[in-house]
C-alpha cells in the first residue's frame, strides 16, 4: 500500500511540475521590446532565379568593432516602434518609425506612419523569441525572408 501511494504521489508530483513550466508559453504576447537576433533570406530576379542571398547574425560589427541592429516594441494600445542602433557610434536612434498593428490568428499586420503596410506571418512566438516570415513582391523581384528576434524588455 506504501509503494501505491509513494507512486500516486510521484506522479501527481510529475503532471504539476511539468504543467506549471509550459504555463509561460501557452499565450505568449508580442508586447515589449524585440531585438534582432538573426536574418536570413533570397532574392529572386522577374524569372524567379535567385539573385540574391543572405544570413548575418546581429549586431553586425565593422572593422571598427561599429554594430548595427534593431528593434521593435510593440505596446499594448497597438502601436509599435522601430528603432535602429549604431552600437559604438549613437545607441540613440535619432528617427525612430512608427507603426500600428494588429494580429490576426499567425499574421502581424505592421502599417507604417507613411500608410505602407507590411505583414508577416508569425512562425513562433514565445516568452523569449520572435520568428517572423515575410514575402515581398514588386514589378522588379520577389524576395522571402526569416528574421529571429530576442525579448530584451
Amino acid at each position: 500500500m506504501k509503494k501505491l501511494f509513494l507512486f500516486v504521489a510521484v506522479m501527481m508530483a510529475a503532471v504539476a511540475f511539468s504543467s506549471c513550466s509550459k504555463d509561460e508559453d501557452e499565450n505568449p504576447s508580442i508586447i515589449g521590446t524585440w531585438q534582432i537576433t538573426h536574418s536570413e533570406g533570397t532574392e529572386f530576379d522577374n524569372s524567379g532565379k535567385p539573385h540574391y542571398q543572405w544570413s548575418e547574425d546581429y549586431p553586425v560589427f565593422d572593422e571598427h568593432e561599429n554594430g548595427f541592429c534593431w528593434s521593435y516594441t510593440f505596446n499594448n494600445d497597438g502601436t509599435c516602434v522601430n528603432k535602429t542602433y549604431e552600437i559604438g557610434i549613437s545607441d540613440e536612434d535619432d528617427d525612430p518609425k512608427y507603426y500600428t498593428y494588429s494580429i490576426s490568428e499567425n499574421k502581424l499586420i505592421m502599417q507604417s506612419q507613411y500608410g505602407d503596410q507590411d505583414i508577416y506571418e508569425i512562425k513562433k512566438l514565445s516568452s523569449d523569441q520572435l520568428i517572423l516570415f515575410y514575402h515581398i513582391q514588386n514589378d522588379y523581384y520577389t524576395t522571402e525572408g526569416t528574421e529571429t528576434y530576442k525579448r530584451i524588455k
